[in-house]
């Protein structure tokens, strides 16, 4: 063999033993490859669906402390406490002669559904209750760093507006208007009060009137009527000074 074909075979030898060595590091390193899209799917397996459920059960509690909230204050009259107003029958009174007790009820229901759940900021938006939440971390220990962070937001529908006070209070300011010191109280309230307002059984005690009056957007919470239980004083027998 001739030095020229010599050096041809000698670099086909160089040739076919570096495709060689390839092909070697090639299919160990391919052995050793989890399939892919395996650690995306381990990923999403251990975190964001553990974080879809939480938010899911979180948007319940949420969705549960409005609707508690909704009817304890419905059947309180929009207050957390007793009225300065006084009360009738147990129910409290929104007026007090021309004073006026009602408080801001989103208010007080935004720190009544705060203590219940892990939300705070709680405000409301026609029937939308949103609140401010934490973020949280789930870490799952393994090769590789799995970690999704996210947030506890709230926005849930309560299929409520607590926008029905400022209704009932602009209704119940014109009939107290209409009927204060009237000779004939009975009468006065039964003729002037709208058809969803009603006489609690107790009815007119000394110049005061119990009322359980239907919401007027005809809400239900649980298939359970919302009914707003409160007080009006009609004269001036059993102010409070």
């Amino acid at each position: 063999m001739n030095k020229k074909g010599l050096f041809f075979h000698l670099i086909m030898f160089g040739i076919l033993l570096a495709v060689g060595i390839f092909l070697i590091a090639t299919k160990s390193y391919t052995v050793q490859q989890e399939p892919a899209g395996l650690w995306h799917l381990d990923l999403m397996a251990k975190t964001l669906q553990p974080a879809e459920i939480d938010l899911l059960e979180l948007d319940q509690k949420a969705r549960d402390a409005g609707w508690e909230v909704v009817l304890l204050l419905a059947k309180q009259g929009g207050f957390s406490e007793n009225s300065p107003c006084g009360q009738i029958a147990g129910r409290n009174i929104w007026n007090n002669g021309d004073k006026w007790c009602i408080p801001v009820v989103k208010e007080v229901a935004s720190q009544l559904i705060g203590a219940r759940i892990i939300q705070k900021e709680i405000t409301f938006s026609e029937e939308v209750m949103r609140g401010v939440g934490e973020n949280k971390i789930i870490e799952v220990p393994g090769n590789k760093i799995q970690k999704y962070e996210y947030l506890t937001n709230a926005a849930v529908d309560l299929d409520y507006s607590f926008d029905e006070y400022a209704q009932l209070e602009q209704e119940a300011r014109e009939l107290v208007k209409e009927c204060t010191d009237s000779t004939e109280l009975d009468q006065c309230v039964n003729e002037n009060k709208l058809s969803h307002w009603q006489l609690c059984k107790e009815g007119i005690i000394s110049g005061a009137a119990a009322f359980c009056v239907n919401s007027p957007g005809n809400y239900l919470i649980k298939g359970r009527p919302v009914i707003y239980e409160l007080g009006l004083r009609f004269g001036s027998e059993g102010l409070i000074s």
